[in-house]
């Protein structure tokens, strides 16, 4: 630029801003339009920020027994058959890109707070989309100042504490829970933040024994979620340490769908977190995490449910739904244990190994096919020559334990190959 004339330099800059024009029309015009025209007041501003993220990932995956085939894209215990060949025969291959990635994020200053607007998605489906490789929302959130409003990760949860995995899922016994919520920090100075939210409820219900003695009630008992779950997180962070407590509160209630005067109630749930990371060595960390409470099966990252029946026998006929047997329900209690190490070995290989487990305290009247243990375990080696490229290899292991006794077990090679990328900044001038 220095050797140019005056006339040279101002037309390059007349160039620049009408190339910048051109690419803006055709941002606008892109998939991305809505984060767009959200961002378009402030394009001329200084101090904002609009990037364009995500990563490819292909993960080939190799069971020696056998999952569901629904959940085959993750290692999740609760999907390890103890029924030998309830899928079929033993020994599968199977690819996915379901953990492939593509956000946005938009930042910046408003009124002299900072502010984040974030959209992102994944290919993992689930629920009425499950084992399908489809579009999900991950995020879709806007921060400004203390004030969070939108889809994004439950206080409940720590991913500092999560182990670097291969596989999607990860740690079946650390919670994992991405929802609606409404979010205000009400603490952040000297390393210590403390927030508290009110959370989208989603109870599960498991109707055990029902389905044998009424399974017409089985079918129309539904979730009643009254009120919206209320979390709580108060975390330190010192470096590369830190350590987190978290809690949630909850009402999980219930009804009989299509007859009002049904069997319905409601019950309390709590749980407690706690969860950290500690450098052991200059490139050697743990990541520890224990849970425990009442009802919070469906903030765990393998899922389990939150309410169980309970029965017992009335001295006086007239029990429901016949003779002297009384149902009613109870919150399932629930703990969580996790324990990961993960080392730094060179500039270009890491790895992650370690153990999670999760043990279910069951209704009385759930039946014996109801899941009582879930273990995990796995250890990987990962090589990133840059930090868009990613190669590595896993092994896993899980084993399902239920009610009645009956079990199931799975040793799972995974191979995984990941590129990502981010623009950086799209309203950079440069």
């Amino acid at each position: 630029m220095a050797a140019m004339g005056e006339a040279e330099s101002r037309g390059l800059v007349m160039k620049g801003k009408k190339a910048l024009s051109v690419r803006r029309r055709a941002w606008c015009g892109s998939a991305l339009a809505v984060a767009c025209v959200a961002g378009q007041p402030a394009l001329a501003e200084e101090g904002k920020a609009l990037e364009l993220y995500g990563h490819v990932q292909t993960d080939l995956l190799f069971d020696v027994q056998r999952v569901n085939p629904i959940w085959i894209g993750t290692f999740r215990p609760s999907q390890i058959p103890t029924t030998p060949g309830e899928f079929g025969s033993d020994g599968q291959s199977s690819f996915s890109v379901r953990q492939s990635r593509l956000g946005v994020r938009s930042t910046g200053d408003v009124a002299d707070r900072p502010y984040e607007v974030k959209f992102e998605f994944d290919l993992f489906g689930v629920g009425q989309n499950a084992g399908q490789t489809t579009l999900r929302l991950r995020h879709a959130y806007a921060r400004w100042g203390p004030l969070l409003v939108g889809q994004t990760t439950s206080l409940f949860t720590d991913l500092a504490a999560s182990p670097n995995t291969l596989d999607y899922g990860g740690a079946a016994g650390n919670p994992s829970l991405r929802h609606p919520q409404l979010r205000v920090t009400f603490l952040d100075r000297a390393g210590w933040t403390g927030a508290v939210a009110i959370e989208q409820p989603d109870d599960v219900l498991d109707p055990g024994e029902v389905r044998l003695i009424a399974p017409e009630l089985a079918t129309n008992l539904v979730p009643d979620n009254k009120l919206p779950d209320l979390g709580f997180q108060l975390r330190h962070e010192s470096g590369k340490n830190h350590v987190q407590f978290a809690g949630i509160l909850r009402r999980l209630g219930f009804a009989t769908r299509n007859d009002p005067t049904g069997p319905a109630g409601s019950e309390f749930g709590w749980g407690l977190n706690a969860s950290g990371a500690l450098s052991v060595l200059p490139q050697a960390s743990l990541k520890l995490s224990v849970l425990y409470g009442e009802g919070i099966g469906t903030y765990l990252n393998d899922g389990a449910p939150d309410i169980g029946p309970t029965a017992q026998f009335a001295p006086q006929p007239g029990g429901f739904p016949f003779g002297n047997l009384v149902i009613d329900s109870a919150p399932v209690p629930l703990l969580g244990l996790s324990a990961f190490g993960e080392v730094q070995w060179t500039g270009a290989f890491a790895s992650t190994f370690g153990y999670s487990q999760y043990r279910i305290s069951n209704t009385d009247f759930q039946t014996p096919a109801a899941m009582r243990l879930g273990q995990y375990a796995m250890a990987n080696l990962r090589w990133m020559p840059v930090p868009q490229i990613m190669a590595g290899v896993e092994y896993l292991w899980g084993r399902r334990e239920d009610l009645g006794g009956a079990s199931g077990v799975n040793n799972r090679i995974q191979f995984s190959l990941r590129y990502a990328f981010n623009t950086g900044d799209l309203l950079r001038r440069d």
